[in-house]
Formats: structure tokens, C-alpha cells, sequence
């Protein structure tokens, strides 16, 4: 006979269970405090908003974590406070898509500039919109755009471009059939 484990009472709480249909963290939080999730009800700081005159809403009271986009925690877990309000007034964003910024400003926590979308079609976003990192822009390029203008006319080797340029054969060969540096 298997035995069945079960987990803890508290939403999105995933430890087994310990007594009175808690885990152990959350049964000592009831046995001392009287409430289950005392913790992190107490802990919690006031989320502070400040409407910018563009629309965007930005937050003045938490540090942006992982970048500029501010995070709270919830569950003992980090989540993005745009994430947060868009699962409060839209519920969870759904498997395989992601949440795009229709404002272009990472920071904006306003659910009005938000929509759900692919990955790729955030990046499509990013690449209309100049907020890609190519070409010159990446922070790894050796390559200017005069340069490639200069390789893609050039009557040289990609063995001699290579040596020319410091960089691999495979790259001159990218950059002359434009898989690579497409823009220009």
C-alpha cells in the first residue's frame, strides 16, 4: 500500500504536510502566532506607485531586481510587480507566452501598457522599435557598419578578411552572405 503525502493547506505552498494540515513552517507560524502566514503578512511593505505623464506607472518603494523591472516577493518567491498586477486584475499569464510592454518602459507596472504575447514576437517588438541590441549597438561587436560595408565589397579571401579583421573565416562568411549583419 503506497502512502499518500499530502501538502500543506496554504496556497501555493507546496511542502508536506506536518500537523493540523500545515507544514512545518506554517504550523509553528499558527502554534505562535495564531496565523499561518504571519510572516509574510507582516513583512510585507506598501507598494508606492507614481504615474508618470506619459501613462506609465512606475514603483518608488521596491528595487528593481534582475534589471530595471521592480519585484516583490510572494510564497517566498520573487514576481515582477507588472506580473503581479496583470495575474491580480487578468489572472496568470498562460503557459508559452509572455508579458510584452506596449510602452517600451521595462519599469512601467501599469496593466493597461501590458499584453500578453511569444517570446518571438517580443523580440519583433524590440527590433521595429530600435530597442534590440545589434550590429554596433552589441556590447561584443568588432564590426562597424563601414566595416562590413567593406568586407561584403571586398575582393579578398574570407581566410585574408579573417586575419584583417581578427575574427573566424565562418564570420566574414556571415557577414558576405548576410546571415549575420543583415541591416546593413
Amino acid at each position: 500500500m503506497r502512502k499518500i503525502i499530502k501538502n500543506c493547506n496554504v496556497d501555493d505552498c507546496k511542502k508536506p504536510y506536518h500537523s493540523s494540515g500545515y507544514c512545518k513552517n506554517h504550523y509553528e507560524m499558527k502554534r505562535i502566532h495564531g496565523d499561518p502566514l504571519y510572516i509574510y503578512q507582516k513583512q510585507c511593505r506598501p507598494i508606492v506607485l507614481t504615474k508618470l505623464s506619459n501613462g506609465c506607472i512606475i514603483c518608488t518603494s521596491h528595487k528593481p531586481w534582475a534589471g530595471i523591472r521592480p519585484a516583490v516577493k510572494r510564497g517566498g518567491k520573487p514576481i515582477f510587480l507588472g506580473h503581479y498586477f496583470w495575474e491580480q486584475k487578468n489572472g496568470k499569464v498562460p503557459n508559452g507566452l509572455v508579458l510584452r510592454h506596449k510602452c517600451d518602459y521595462g519599469a512601467c507596472v501599469n496593466v493597461d501598457h501590458l499584453e500578453t504575447g511569444t517570446q518571438a514576437d517580443n523580440i519583433h517588438d524590440a527590433v521595429r522599435r530600435g530597442r534590440h541590441c545589434a550590429g554596433e549597438r552589441h556590447g561584443c561587436s568588432k564590426l562597424n557598419n563601414e566595416s562590413v560595408k567593406n568586407i561584403r565589397s571586398s575582393k579578398l579571401t574570407n581566410i585574408a578578411l579573417a586575419n584583417l579583421y581578427d575574427l573566424n573565416k565562418e564570420t566574414i562568411s556571415r557577414v558576405r552572405r548576410f546571415k549575420s549583419w543583415k541591416h546593413v
